[in-house]
């Protein structure tokens, strides 16, 4: 027993369960068994380590322990998941808040895995590599990967480390809204390729668990496709998805009124210069220069700041493939970055932490197509310096060695 009041045997079962549900998905996404059970090792080693040696209740705030106990009321009650539809009034009463859609995840955390801080942070794990599939499984749609790159991002989703940091320390709503974007941006794919039913049976209801946890987050993607529409007004789908853009747009802000009117004040209280503030989103936090309760992003921001370059590049590499997703996904990433950069309050990793979607499929072509481009000038380099030492016919005739002439 440690001085959090937990055992190191209590951390064996969800140690075991994330190890056992990471070898599966990664041997369904690679046919690796090697790699299905070293990735497997990685994900649940980290965990157990995390809580067995180095976790002191640092990195715990007032949201991620509100959560937690909030979670344990709930299990007084015996609520139940159709409470969020047919009682949410009671939820809502015991949580003291409308924001009610983590705190049961909390609580199915506790129920499965015991009541310590451990237990949601488990979840946020095993919640992770379903980011990691889904990922993937997107881009590989959308943007033409072949097989070996879809397993080869997989790989980058699987292991990130800002997504694996985040979601291995810390009991917050991060990881559930990164699967959210990924939801919205399958539902944006649908909706571009004109299958209007399934971009609605996926967007509607992840729109409205995203509302739950970061209310303003659906309607910046109203206002993205708002964007996106309006920049293809030239044809008839452009009008259409236009149509599609307005609509959504004024559905979000109807159901977000009340969650706009909850956090205004906060937001309009942290206003920032944009342009400082947009460096510090995108750059924040700095290695080495972090606070102890913040100790575990080290690696994760120095990787951040080694990949930010090839980021760039990446991001230009996606505009140039002048596809509709490709083209909607450079507008998206935009619209975040530029209303986070507008308010201090909100340009902290763990708000960057919800498009680590767009910044892994930056990260990978950028590091991909570099690497490409490596090859190509070595290739390059390798023909002259061959041309510049191989004899000339004329010079195999005379019986010159190579790189000498007859001239005098």
């Amino acid at each position: 027993m440690n001085n959090l009041g937990y055992s190191y045997g209590e951390l064996i079962t969800p140690t075991i369960a994330i190890f056992i549900f990471s070898v599966v998905v990664f041997f369904a996404v690679t046919k690796s068994v090697v790699g299905s059970f070293i990735a497997g090792a990685v994900k649940a080693g980290v965990f157990f380590f995390v809580f067995a040696y180095f976790f002191s209740g640092q990195v715990t705030g007032a949201d991620d322990l509100y959560y937690l106990e909030t979670a344990k009321k709930y299990a007084e009650l015996d609520v139940k998941a159709s409470d969020m539809v047919f009682d949410r009034t009671k939820l809502m009463d015991v949580a003291e808040s409308s924001h009610v859609l983590y705190p049961l995840f909390n609580y199915y955390s506790i129920r499965l895995f015991g009541e310590h801080y451990f237990a949601p942070v488990a979840l946020n794990v095993m919640l992770a590599t379903l980011v990691a599939v889904l990922g993937a499984r997107l881009a590989a749609f959308e943007f033409r990967l072949t097989r070996t790159q879809k397993k080869m991002l997989f790989c980058l989703f699987f292991l990130h480390p800002e997504i694996l940091g985040w979601s291995s320390v810390f009991n917050g709503k991060e990881t559930v809204v990164l699967l959210c974007h990924i939801l919205l941006l399958f539902g944006v794919s649908y909706a571009l390729r004109k299958r209007w039913l399934m971009a609605a049976w996926v967007t509607i209801p992840t729109a409205a668990l995203l509302s739950g946890v970061r209310y303003y987050a659906p309607f910046l993607f109203a206002v993205a496709f708002l964007i996106y529409s309006l920049a293809n007004l030239k044809s008839r789908r452009g009008l259409l998805l236009l149509l599609a853009g307005v609509v959504a747009m004024a559905a979000m802000v109807m159901q977000l009124y009340g969650g706009f009117g909850y956090g205004l004040e906060f937001i309009l209280s942290t206003l920032s210069n944009p342009l400082f503030g947009v460096v510090h989103f995108l750059m924040t936090p700095r290695p080495f220069h972090l606070e102890p309760e913040y100790s575990f992003l080290l690696i994760p921001s120095i990787y951040h700041w080694c990949v930010f370059p090839f980021a760039v590049f990446g991001s230009w590499s996606v505009w140039k493939m002048r596809t509709p997703f490709s083209r909607f996904m450079i507008i998206y990433f935009l619209t975040f970055v530029a209303f986070y950069s507008t308010f201090e309050g909100l340009q902290g990793a763990r708000h960057r932490l919800q498009l680590a979607f767009a910044f892994g499929i930056f990260e990978f072509f950028g590091i991909y197509n570099g690497l490409l481009a490596i090859r190509a000038f070595l290739r390059k380099a390798r023909r002259q310096a061959l041309i510049r030492v191989a004899p000339s016919a004329s010079q195999c005739a005379a019986g010159l060695k190579p790189g000498y002439t007859s001239e005098i």
